[in-house]
């Protein structure tokens, strides 16, 4: 799975019931979708490299806040 990077601070409704936020740097933090919030968290490679850890992103528990899925559309 690509990564891309929007605009900081902003988010992308990709279409298909998932939201992607982006953080001050523009890369992905959150995954949202109708049923669970999804932190995305980043590894550093040897080489200086920053990519996505999908192994470590992390599924809040609970379900997706009404307000969020109100907000976002979903």
């Amino acid at each position: 799975m690509q990564i891309h990077s929007g605009p900081p601070n902003s988010y992308t409704n990709l279409n298909n019931g998932h939201v992607v936020v982006y953080g001050p740097e523009g890369k992905p933090i959150f995954d949202i979708d109708a049923y669970r919030v999804k932190g995305v968290f980043y590894n550093t490679t040897p080489s200086g490299k920053v990519i996505p850890s999908f192994g470590n992103s992390t599924k809040f528990n609970g379900p997706t806040p009404k307000s969020l899925i109100d907000f976002f559309g979903l």
